[in-house]
């Protein structure tokens, strides 16, 4: 069998060259991490999705890529692109960002927080010491549920 070589767009528009084997490997670190910040677990994705927790595992331990199918079905469910999902952003702002990825724990209160009344979300400010400014609009559109 010949090695497989992939090309995919960089962030710089430039065209980057990989082995299959990269590209795996690269696509199960991209789902492994919008898995982590949803806060859920590859079993309660897989069920949500329809697939079967085998099929979920080899994704995410990149020896096995999905169809594009899937990759859209992936890409609908946690709100997100293609290129999130198939591009390297090891290099981007967003990967220096020492916020994230979240844990299942943190991701779970940022979801409550954002459902929560005013007044709760004041109590819990005041609690953790964090100046809240009423009707503030996200300045990160990474922020966006």
């Amino acid at each position: 069998m010949f090695p497989v070589t992939i090309a995919i767009r960089a962030l710089n528009e430039r065209i980057v060259f990989m082995s299959e084997t990269e590209f795996r490997r690269l696509f199960a670190r991209n789902l492994t991490y919008y898995i982590n910040a949803s806060g859920k677990t590859q079993s309660e994705v897989a069920r949500a999705l329809h697939l079967s927790k085998a099929t979920m595992s080899s994704w995410c331990l990149g020896t096995r890529i999905p169809r594009m199918d899937k990759v859209d079905l992936l890409c609908s469910y946690f709100g997100i692109k293609r290129s999130d999902l198939m591009e390297d952003h090891t290099h981007s702002p967003a990967a220096a960002d020492p916020l994230l990825p979240l844990s299942r724990e943190e991701g779970e209160l940022v979801r409550r927080y954002r459902s929560a009344s005013d007044d709760t979300k004041s109590a819990v400010c005041a609690v953790l010491g964090v100046q809240r400014q009423e009707n503030a609009e996200l300045s990160d559109s990474r922020l966006e549920a």
